[in-house]
């Protein structure tokens, strides 16, 4: 949909909070079809999938768009569903943080 997926625009949009995107060539992403934010809240993503799905429908004589129509209406259908948007999220973004830059220990250390 947008068309400019370089990494400038990834970490513009998504931030560098620990989050590295996972090489998965073949999966789209859907909240750039939706136009949204990876934090967007379940009602923006309803309201982008609205517009866009008018926007794109295969009826607008003006606008009509069937192959991205169904890209859209994909994109909705996974991150309206809580569980498959955290399957997607999961498989597609890797969410561990990076290791401290300090020299410190990387996690909590447990204690007898």
């Amino acid at each position: 949909m947008t068309g400019d997926a370089t990494p400038q625009r990834f970490w513009a949009l998504y931030g560098r909070e620990g989050l590295c995107p996972v090489h998965t060539p073949n999966t789209p992403n859907y909240y750039e079809m939706l136009q949204v934010s990876r934090a967007a809240q379940p009602l923006i993503i309803t309201k982008a999938y609205r517009l866009l799905a008018a926007f794109y429908h295969p009826d607008n004589k003006e606008t009509g768009d069937r192959e991205a129509f169904h890209n859209v209406a994909d994109a909705y259908r996974v991150l309206c569903d809580p569980v498959r948007r955290a399957a997607y999220d999961r498989d597609t973004f890797d969410t561990s943080s990076p290791p401290p830059s300090n020299g410190g220990p990387r996690g909590r250390e447990l204690s007898d």
